[in-house]
């Protein structure tokens, strides 16, 4: 639902033809991607770490960026895989130094193609510095994604409209099942399939 409620929103308005996404290697990141092309965006850009992982994630029919932690350096990857194109959407699991790269990268796009940027988890840290002049440079709009952020009542909604996407199918849950017993392996699984206890 984090991801799947921003891109919602934004559909609502229209279908994004681009999306970037920040942190796509995680379980959720992972179900961003699969989202984004559930819901007709026709081109997703995911930026992460790790190459096994940003494979796992073109499969799922996304163009990678892997990060190297220079800041500078993440900016232009990220610039170069944009191409001038500034994207509609921008969902960000990570913040930190790679939503200032993100960030950077944008600035240095020319024109004023409009830009909604959704911070939705903090892995990378918990601030990251927003340049004044990219606000100023085109329409950008910032917010978040979280339980505060939307009307409970759209939230019901688009949560039962959710379900209905997996038991349609169109989304693909990576998950390992862990008997209840077993709850500290379960908890420390760390990153990758989202880890899922069972009773009985």
């Amino acid at each position: 639902m984090s991801s799947w409620m921003p891109l919602t929103a934004h559909v609502d308005e229209r279908v994004p033809g681009t999306v970037l996404i920040l942190g796509p290697t995680g379980a959720a990141g992972g179900l961003a991607v699969q989202n984004a092309r559930a819901l007709g965006v026709q081109r997703i850009i995911g930026v992460g770490r790790g190459a096994a992982d940003l494979a796992r994630v073109a499969g799922m029919g996304a163009e990678t960026v892997e990060l190297t932690g220079g800041k500078a350096q993440d900016a232009k990857a990220i610039a170069a895989a944009l191409d001038g194109r500034s994207p509609e959407l921008v969902l960000d699991y990570l913040w930190g130094t790679p939503a200032e790269s993100a960030f950077e990268a944008l600035h240095s796009i020319p024109g004023a193609a409009p830009t909604s940027y959704v911070e939705i988890g903090s892995v990378a840290g918990e601030d990251a510095a927003v340049p004044a002049s990219l606000l100023r440079s085109r329409p950008f709009r910032l917010s978040g994604s979280g339980i505060g952020s939307f009307p409970m009542d759209r939230y019901l909604v688009q949560g039962m409209a959710y379900l209905q996407v997996l038991a349609d199918g169109k989304i693909t849950v990576d998950a390992t099942t862990y008997p209840l017993e077993q709850c500290t392996d379960a908890w420390n699984a760390g990153p990758g399939p989202r880890a899922v206890l069972t009773a009985g």
